[in-house]
């Protein structure tokens, strides 16, 4: 549970840097990267900036941007059907000879549980949508 909750707020930084314009391989792994944004884009806006406030709206990015793939096609089958050279076991290394695959479909449903999104549809549920303001997207997508 831990490696997922790390893995979204990676996601969600990512978003949110994105949407600004930093290049996330600069401030991947930046200790204090979050804090350091927010002060900065507060004093190039003149607004006042929360690292928690970031992390939404790189969340609400993510919704809004699995509402539209959704939208436009997406299932959950394709989060499952990934590259067999991501999830086969390596040769060797501490890892030898383990994959992922048997619990590739476990990791997904639980990241979609984590994010509040339907896991027989990827949906993100009208709830979380309408908690990030998306009313409209979530009358769209559920209605």
């Amino acid at each position: 549970m831990l490696i997922l909750f790390i893995l979204r707020n990676g996601w969600l930084l990512k978003f949110m840097e994105d949407s600004i314009g930093i290049c996330w391989l600069i401030t991947w792994r930046l200790p204090g990267v979050l804090r350091l944004t927010a002060e900065s884009l507060s004093a190039a806006t003149g607004w006042d900036y929360s690292p928690d406030e970031l992390l939404a709206v790189g969340e609400r990015i993510m919704h809004l941007e699995r509402a539209f793939n959704v939208r436009h096609g997406l299932k959950p089958e394709d989060d499952y059907n990934v590259p067999p050279r991501l999830i086969e076991a390596p040769p060797d290394g501490p890892a030898a000879g383990v994959s992922i695959a048997p619990y590739l479909r476990g990791m997904i449903n639980e990241y979609y549980r984590l994010m509040g999104w339907d896991e027989r549809t990827g949906k993100p549920f009208r709830g979380i949508l309408r908690n990030f303001g998306l009313n409209d997207v979530a009358k769209d997508l559920w209605d």
